[in-house]
């Protein structure tokens, strides 16, 4: 049995498939507004919706047995790791289940 590493790369997988996204509705509103532009403050920025990718892996986290146990099932019975930042003291925290 191998793990499977929560990162930003699975997290976009997680989001285009839709029997993650069925079983965990969480990751679909789980995003935030980044803005994009030169710096000269003349406007034209560009605001984009993008995952959170952090707020995901905290929520992920945060999930009750039953649910981790679908993760699981859903990633092949494979052990899932998640690294996140605390948002308390941004400490990086490491979770295997």
């Amino acid at each position: 049995m191998s793990a499977v590493t929560l990162d930003d790369t699975t997290i976009r997988l997680m989001l285009a498939n839709s029997s993650f996204t069925v079983a965990f509705p969480f990751l679909r509103t789980m995003t935030k507004t980044i803005t994009s532009g030169c710096g000269c403050g003349q406007g034209g920025k560009k605001r984009k919706q993008v995952p959170d990718f952090d707020g995901i892996r905290r929520a992920v986290v945060a999930l009750s047995v039953e649910d981790k146990k679908k993760l699981k099932k859903l990633f092949g019975g494979a052990q899932v790791s998640v690294k996140y930042r605390r948002l308390s003291d941004r400490q990086l925290v490491k979770v295997q289940f």
